[in-house]
């Protein structure tokens, strides 16, 4: 109790811009649609004297699928906390659609992303308060957007489909399949940009093929970045950045990255010798 006294007691740092996030909130919603975001010339520092990302500019636009992909500490989490607008840039500005982040409201901006992490969380109770988390979505519309997402397959495989009840964790699924049902959750909130950072690092490559293919129907007609070490994960991307020290030092797709012999052809090499070598 005291440590959450503690934490509840902190400062919050970061915070709406209460004129400008007031008047966007008194405008009427708009239906939710493939964003484009923009990092103009940001740079972050978490330490004034250890620089995380530096001068970073690049352009994900409406729709396009873009990895994100680098060296250990390269700033690719980094880029993610500041789209959450879990942290400030200390120089330059972030665009979701045009407008800077910071002149959006907090809850609005949150609504709009979507993001699965590696370590994914399912608790105890059936698939369909796993995937809908909202009371407001019926038995009917779930059962719509599972079809419209892909996720049929999977749900004829499980003993009840949707109301086959889940242990703490999903323990009684594949990491395969609980992968896919953290990813199916935020798809079925239909946000603008969709997130994965290291969706797949616990899984093995055999399971990471089955749940690529499954994926290219979640992420369809969808803005997303995708942060993964496995090179495999993100051949597919429209486009892949690579950041070094937090810099953007390269971009492409995986072919002409590979011929043009640089930081990101010597991963792929690494990545390849080092499953040979299994």
């Amino acid at each position: 109790m005291e440590r959450i006294g503690e934490l509840l007691d902190e400062p919050v740092e970061i915070e709406d811009r209460t004129a400008t996030a007031a008047a966007l909130s008194a405008q009427p919603a708009r239906a939710p649609a493939a964003a484009e975001v923009v990092f103009d010339h940001v740079s972050f520092a978490y330490r004034s004297d250890d620089p995380i990302l530096v001068d970073l500019s690049f352009r994900v636009a409406a729709g396009e699928h873009v990895a994100l992909v680098g060296p250990t500490g390269s700033g690719k989490t980094t880029v993610i906390r500041l789209l959450c607008r879990l942290y400030e840039p200390q120089q330059g500005r972030i665009l979701l659609d045009g407008a800077d982040i910071r002149d959006l409201p907090i809850a609005s901006l949150r609504e709009r992303l979507g993001v699965v992490l590696q370590d994914t969380f399912l608790f105890s109770g059936n698939v369909a308060d796993n995937l809908r988390l909202d009371a407001g979505i019926s038995d009917a519309e779930l059962t719509r957007l599972c079809a419209e997402l892909g996720l049929d397959p999977l749900l004829q495989r499980l003993p009840q489909g949707l109301v086959t009840e889940l242990r703490e964790r999903g323990a009684n699924l594949s990491s395969g399949e609980r992968q896919l049902l953290a990813v199916a959750r935020v798809a079925i909130r239909n946000p603008a940009v969709l997130v994965m950072d290291e969706a797949t690092a616990f899984m093995d490559p055999s399971t990471e093929a089955t749940l690529q293919r499954d994926l290219e129907r979640l992420l369809h007609r969808r803005t997303a970045i995708v942060i993964a070490h496995r090179l495999a994960t993100v051949e597919a991307a429209d486009r892949i950045l690579v950041l070094q020290r937090g810099r953007l030092v390269e971009q492409g797709r995986h072919s002409e990255l590979r011929a043009a012999g640089g930081l990101y052809a010597r991963l792929a090499d690494l990545q390849e010798r080092g499953l040979a070598a299994l």
